[in-house]
């Protein structure tokens, strides 16, 4: 098993950080639509408008942590490229859902369904990675070296040989 070092940890970092600012964004945005809507403290229901506001950044709230472990498993038993990827294309998917349920509650759909997709896609990765690590444990065998030998000739014929690197 390789050291973690800051240069490995540096995608999946930056990708919590976008996820975190992503955060900070919706927040901003439910605040806006209480005082444009007129929607005194500490209610939170009695416009639908605004509800969907704080429906959708309630959501992400509670999605951001299984997010967290998931994008940062992926990243330290897979590989924090395939970790950082899927990260991003969670943060769009949660910024579509996000558009889509402030105008209308149907149009969060397609936004939930790329969060879910690549949720599932982190968590197989994830087990992947730590069954990999439990058989070259407990068996000698690596399964990812096994793997690097089919892979090598296609990366190299699309330039992408700097993903042996990790």
């Amino acid at each position: 098993m390789s050291a973690i070092t800051l240069e490995s940890i540096l995608i999946p970092s930056a990708v919590s950080m976008i996820g975190a600012y992503q955060l900070t964004t919706f927040a901003g945005r439910v605040g806006g639509a209480r005082r444009r809507l007129k929607v005194d403290y500490p209610k939170m229901t009695g416009n639908g408008e605004f509800e969907r506001y704080a429906r959708a950044q309630q959501n992400s709230l509670e999605f951001f942590s299984i997010f967290l472990v998931v994008l940062w498993t992926c990243s330290l038993f897979f590989h924090p490229i395939m970790g950082g990827l899927l990260g991003i294309y969670y943060i769009n998917g949660r910024r579509s859902y996000f558009n889509g349920y402030i105008k209308a509650v149907e149009d969060r759909i397609p936004g939930f369904m790329s969060t879910v997709k690549a949720l599932q896609l982190m968590l197989l990765f994830s087990i992947i990675g730590m069954v990999a690590l439990a058989v070259k444990r407990h068996q000698g065998f690596d399964l990812f070296q096994y793997g690097r030998h089919f892979a090598e000739p296609h990366l190299k014929k699309y330039n992408l040989e700097f993903l042996l690197q990790y």
